[in-house]
């Protein structure tokens, strides 16, 4: 049998993005599968670091004092991913002495495509509220500028429920975004001596990397973003790319995600070290038919396709499977509302119990 990379068409290989411009290193390593899984924290890491610079820390400790209303310019340092007796862990707090004790002025909470609970962010404001004694705070959620919409109503819920709790406090609140938080330290750096060193260097390759751990969030899709899908189409390439990055064995090869001319979309092995393989893609002339323009694809020319197609279509998995040109498409459903991770776990879910059926342990499997 041929393997999914000898049957599909050959396609160019992809040009850099700006007609072949220098990505600065962090950006680029930013959108490999083992980054991607560690990128909230990495940035974090990274923008602790940075703030350790006295210009930039000050920069920013103003920034955040105007968007919260609060004056924050005690702020002395900035401390990372502690964790709290009630296991609440924001990623930053700035800290500031107040009467001999530490307390931190500001909670940052930062994002890419993890979930925003309000659970998550009414334990940072009663864990602050419990140690700030009679200084202001602040709690400040940094994001994507496409998920800024759903962080404001995030925060705004979990205000109210904090209050809920007869809590007879005020705190300063924002939502900033990484272009806005990086355009800070942009204009903060130019103020230096710029080199390959520099703070300013730092701060690029930051950009390079929030820009490229922004882009992989998927923003949810309603009803009708999945009829005309096509307008969606990147992110569901997207979807796609990130699922079967998670389905691929780690003793395996990622195989190549591109348009393979009826579909888009990436292989993955069925049984690692074996030759037969399953695609999930993004099919347009199953999309109307269908009532989905995701699908999991078994080749009938994969090894093992008979046995595989004989165990899916003689289970609950196979009740709305499609035999075009004798090979077996099973639909995804991109359940609306969901989001980033949870929209990936979701269909990495579905796909996961289709694969689990096709490789059952039986004695036909040599």
């Amino acid at each position: 049998m041929t393997s999914p990379e000898q049957r599909a068409p050959a396609v160019a290989a992809p040009k850099p993005p700006d007609g072949g411009a220098h990505r600065p290193l962090l950006g680029r390593l930013a959108g490999l599968g083992w980054f991607t899984q560690m990128g909230e924290p990495a940035a974090t890491q990274a923008v602790w670091m940075l703030l350790d610079d006295p210009l930039l820390r000050q920069a920013m400790v103003e920034y955040l004092g105007r968007r919260t209303q609060v004056d924050l310019t005690g702020v002395e340092w900035f401390v990372p991913e502690v964790v709290h007796l009630d296991r609440a862990r924001p990623d930053l707090e700035g800290m500031q002495v107040v009467e001999g004790e530490a307390v931190p002025r500001v909670v940052v909470e930062m994002k890419f495509g993890a979930g925003l609970g309000t659970e998550q962010i009414v334990a940072y404001l009663r864990n602050q509220d419990a140690r700030l004694g009679s200084s202001p705070g602040a709690i400040v959620l940094l994001v994507p500028r496409q998920r800024r919409a759903e962080a404001e109503r995030v925060l705004a819920a979990s205000l109210d429920l904090w209050k809920g709790g007869l809590v007879d406090r005020d705190v300063g609140h924002a939502v900033v975004t990484w272009d806005e938080w990086l355009d800070v330290w942009d204009d903060a750096a130019a103020t230096v001596p710029w080199g390959p060193q520099s703070i300013a260097a730092d701060v690029a390759q930051l950009r390079a990397m929030c820009a490229t751990l922004s882009g992989n969030f998927i923003a949810p899709f309603s009803g009708p973003d999945l009829v005309g899908w096509r307008e969606r189409e990147g992110d569901l390439q997207q979807l796609v790319r990130e699922v079967t990055r998670g389905l691929t064995d780690p003793s395996s090869r990622l195989l190549p995600a591109r348009d393979m001319g009826a579909f888009w979309g990436r292989y993955v092995y069925v049984w690692p070290g074996r030759d037969s393989y399953y695609a999930v893609a993004v099919v347009p002339r199953l999309a109307a038919v269908g009532g989905t323009p995701l699908w999991v694809l078994f080749h009938q020319q994969t090894d093992l396709f008979h046995l595989i197609r004989a165990r899916i279509l003689s289970s609950v998995a196979g009740r709305n499977a499609r035999q075009d040109d004798g090979s077996l498409w099973l639909p995804l459903t991109v359940h609306e509302g969901l989001a980033g991770v949870e929209l990936i776990e979701s269909v990495t879910a579905q796909v996961r119990e289709i694969v689990a059926v096709a490789t059952q342990p039986d004695d036909d499997v040599g």
